[in-house]
């Protein structure tokens, strides 16, 4: 750590009224000297006209690392200005790197370093370089071309390539423009002999975060282009440093709000409830329309800290997002992220627009003007296994489980299929009603898979009996969830095509919405046979509840083969992975 005293010179009047800026405090060598390169002989030639210093008594002690020694600083009013420039670096200072030694970055024409590296427009953006740190060497010494381009790479800059020409010096620093026609230089910096160079002109980026990319570019290693503009080299023999520019906006801004959250029941309204709560840390995209009135861009992502996304929800949920152009057509969309596991998340608000995408679309308000309400909801879906289909247990596996199970009911003088299928109402396709005798299990298994592939079209109660019957196996035998688990399912009905429609249209009890449960489907079945199917026990064409029992069939056949998927009951988690950024 390098103490400064300013007393002694303060005392001998070398620094004018109010400008005691060092009094009483201490200056971090170690930022000094690693920032600016400096080395020890850097150190001794503080004083560039040889004379002697006011405060050449004046010492400090260098406690950098072990081999740094007392030594005496020859100038105070000289040094002021390099700490100065010191504490901006120590604050800002990020510097690119490269395949050759030293760094570039940029500045303000006085060498003073930018917050963040954002600039409040073009012409105030200068190249700057030199060591990269204390042990390092400066760039190499030599003649070096620069350009400006987008992050991607999209060339910016417009004048000739001769005209952007810089020197560097021999202690490695860049060292003003050069060439027939070069770029306005910035001040000299008394100790280094660097002078930072004017990068413009350069067009506007495309990217709408307002971000550069400043390139060297080793002169003896590159080849211009035929139109005199562009530059041929490799990336190894370059250097790159990325900064923004925020000009003002005089059009105006505008303001984009909304939240994303676990839509429950999947009817793509946010309830508001403890069912319903927000997600957390989902990125949200706005697109706009022609930016930099370029018509044939269409839309681009408005990235304004160039993260490659707008923005993510907070703990609650919600998004906002400012500083948005006015007046201009947008697209607002939600990143579905990755779970990590074999669970899933899938979109249920917005509506689907014309493109099949759920995304809010329309202009920008004007004016400063806001828009809210902007939501996005999921749910989080899984795949059960819990069924099996009508070929599965009339096949020797499906045999051997249902024989198992019939064979421990009868030590007890009953059987699997008296006791818990003959009370249902299942229709032969004549309109009979299936029993079954209990004498052996051979023949009650053979009339159940008699019924189960004799089915007709024409009567629709037998059709849905025969699902209904493969649902209730599946269900009373609980080979592969068990009942409870079966009881819980809720399914997303929009992933079978027709479904959520016919529970829409025919479910006639409660609020629609497009989940329907395990119980519902099987009491409605049963509800439609039992308490509904006219005598004779036929639903022919034309019958007005035909579309019921399709409906109900249809349901019963997709639990069978597994074909719907299952909601969660809250949140999965929210991954994104570098390949689904």
């Amino acid at each position: 750590m390098l103490k400064f005293e300013s007393s002694y010179c303060i005392s001998m009047n070398l620094y004018p009224s109010g400008q005691h800026i060092y009094q009483e405090q201490r200056v971090n060598a170690q930022i000094l000297v690693r920032t600016l390169g400096w080395n020890l002989q850097d150190l001794y030639r503080l004083n560039p006209d040889g004379a002697p210093g006011a405060c050449q008594e004046m010492e400090f002690q260098l406690l950098l690392e072990v081999r740094f020694r007392i030594m005496k600083l020859i100038n105070c009013n000289y040094l002021k200005p390099m700490l100065l420039g010191c504490f901006a670096a120590a604050s800002a200072l990020t510097v690119a790197q490269g395949n050759f030694s030293g760094a570039i970055y940029t500045s303000k024409a006085d060498g003073t370093l930018v917050n963040q590296n954002i600039y409040p427009s073009k012409d105030a953006v200068y190249l700057n370089g030199g060591p990269q740190n204390l042990n390092g060497s400066g760039l190499p010494t030599g003649t070096y071309y620069f350009q400006v381009t987008s992050p991607s790479g999209i060339l910016l800059s417009t004048d000739l390539a001769e005209c952007r020409q810089v020197l560097v010096n021999v202690a490695g620093y860049i060292a003003g423009g050069t060439g027939p026609c070069p770029h306005a230089n910035g001040t000299t910096h008394p100790l280094t002999g660097a002078i930072p160079v004017q990068l413009m002109p350069y067009n506007d980026t495309p990217n709408n975060g307002g971000e550069y990319k400043a390139w060297l570019i080793k002169k003896n290693a590159a080849q211009v282009g035929n139109d005199g503009i562009t530059i041929k080299f490799k990336n190894s023999d370059s250097k790159t440093d990325n900064f923004k520019v925020h000009e003002e906006d005089i059009s105006g801004s505008a303001t984009l709000s909304g939240s994303k959250f676990y839509d429950y029941d999947a009817d793509g309204v946010w309830d508001d409830n403890a069912n319903e709560p927000g997600v957390e840390g989902v990125r949200i995209n706005v697109y706009l329309d022609s930016p930099n009135d370029n018509p044939d861009q269409g839309f681009v992502l408005f990235d304004p800290n160039g993260e490659g996304f707008t923005t993510t929800t907070d703990a609650n949920g919600d998004w906002s997002v400012s500083d948005v152009p006015d007046g201009v057509d947008m697209k607002v969309c939600e990143v579905v992220p990755e779970t990590g596991t074999d669970t899933e998340w899938v979109q249920t608000a917005p509506q689907m627009n014309q493109d099949g995408e759920r995304c809010w679309m329309g202009p920008t308000p004007e004016n400063g003007g806001s828009i809210g309400n902007l939501n996005f909801g999921n749910v989080c879906v899984f795949q059960p296994d819990c069924a099996r289909d009508a070929d599965f247990w009339c096949s020797p596996p499906g045999e051997e489980i249902l024989k198992n199970k019939d064979d421990g009911l009868r030590i007890h003088g009953t059987t699997f299929f008296t006791k818990w299928l003959n009370p249902l109402c299942l229709y032969w396709e004549n309109g009979t009603q299936l029993v079954f005798n209990g004498n052996t299990f051979e023949e009650d298994y053979r009339l159940l898979c008699r019924f189960l592939n004799e089915f007709g079209p024409n009567n629709m109660s037998n059709m849905l009996s025969v699902d209904f019957l493969v649902l209730k196996i599946n269900f009373m035998l609980h080979e592969f969830c068990t009942q409870e688990e079966m009881n819980s399912l809720r399914f997303l009905l929009t992933d079978v095509s027709g479904l959520a429609e016919c529970w829409s249209e025919y479910r006639k009890w409660g609020v629609y919405t497009p989940v329907a449960g395990f119980t519902e489907i099987s009491s409605w079945a049963n509800h439609l046979l039992c308490y509904h199917t006219p005598i004779p026990n036929l639903i022919l064409g034309g019958d007005p509840y035909r579309p019921y029992y399709e409906c109900a069939k249809d349901l019963c056949v997709a639990f069978n083969n597994n074909s719907m998927r299952a909601l969660m009951d809250g949140p999965c988690d929210v991954i994104y992975f570098p390949e689904n950024p």
